[in-house]
């Protein structure tokens, strides 16, 4: 399988590492600041950066996508995984509180 990691943080240092062990191959990875993605595609040898996450969950490559971002900025991330059917692995917190949980329970059923 290949996953993408949305988050240059906790995602570069820990679930890269994590992926791997498993015999998961990270594909791609992304961040608010592309230079940082791009800095950490070069030193793990990972096959792409993207600009933005949106591209990096609509690849076709990719089956799972990491998402180790705030909590506040993961439901968006999260409907959009589900709109493309994509494995999900959310690192924080699913939410900010019980609306936004039932919001992303309700999507996935």
């Amino acid at each position: 399988m290949k996953a993408g990691i949305i988050g240059t943080g906790h995602g570069s240092r820990v679930l890269f590492h994590a992926f791997e062990l498993s015999n998961i191959k990270v594909y791609g990875i992304s961040s608010k600041h592309f230079s940082k993605a791009e800095k950490i595609r070069k030193k793990f040898k990972i096959f792409k950066a993207y600009k933005h996450w949106s591209f990096l969950v609509e690849d076709k490559n990719i089956e799972i996508v990491a998402i180790a971002v705030p909590p506040n900025f993961q439901l968006e991330i999260i409907k959009k995984c589900i709109k493309f059917k994509k494995k999900i692995f959310a690192e924080k917190p699913l939410s900010i509180g019980y609306k936004q949980s039932k919001t992303i329970i309700d999507k996935l059923k």
